[in-house]
């Protein structure tokens, strides 16, 4: 039985497109922590992001987006920087789209040389 505040997934999800939300690092870790996540594409449109930086490293855990194979951000608010400081946590990491996004925003330079 699932507790009324928890959310499944089934086990072959591989797109997660979040749109109008606020997006904080707990929210990034919950996300990374879901069971059998096979999440190859990572969408998030017109987000607000509380923190202002959005950090997609992996912590010590080992918690990271090991599958993902495109991070899209469209539009976000609140954000001025993008930064994930190492390839491990995203080994699949192949293309990194942003669009609409304000030049002030600093992307880490690994993401940056997998920008389209």
């Amino acid at each position: 039985m699932t507790p009324k505040n928890s959310v499944t997934f089934p086990p072959n999800f591989v797109k997660l497109t979040l749109v109008h939300l606020m997006v904080d690092s707990h929210l990034l870790a919950v996300i990374k922590k879901l069971p059998k996540l096979r999440l190859r594409m990572l969408k998030m449109k017109y987000c607000g992001y509380s923190e202002g930086k959005m950090d997609l490293s992996g912590d010590v855990k080992g918690d990271s987006f090991p599958q993902l194979e495109v991070l899209h951000i469209v539009n976000p608010y609140g954000l001025s920087e993008v930064t994930c400081t190492d390839d491990v946590s995203m080994p699949k990491l192949n293309k990194v789209l942003l669009e609409e996004l304000p030049s002030e925003i600093r992307i880490s330079e690994w993401l940056a040389k997998l920008r389209m």
